[in-house]
């Protein structure tokens, strides 16, 4: 499984992520990926694809974006759970 430094990591729904993969802060993990044993991937990266490969290196601008939307839906099941 991931290890290091994988803090703020958005993974996308039906990611694969094999043994010794290093996953770094900000990163943004496509849905439906797979991500290769022994894999490091460094800060920041956006990862797409089959295997997973850095795409792109995120913006401090897509960053923020990032965070909002993740606060927004960390917001709504909550919402969700006090109605349930």
């Amino acid at each position: 499984m991931a290890y290091g430094e994988s803090q703020d990591v958005l993974i996308g729904i039906g990611v694969k992520i094999l043994s010794s993969v290093k996953i770094g802060r900000e990163c943004s993990l496509g849905a439906g990926i797979l991500i290769t044993g022994g894999t490091v991937i460094p800060p920041r990266s956006l990862v797409l694809g089959l295997p997973g490969h850095v795409v792109h290196t995120l913006t401090e601008e897509e960053l923020k974006s990032i965070k909002v939307t993740a606060e927004r839906y960390v917001r709504h099941s909550e919402e969700y759970r006090a109605k349930s």
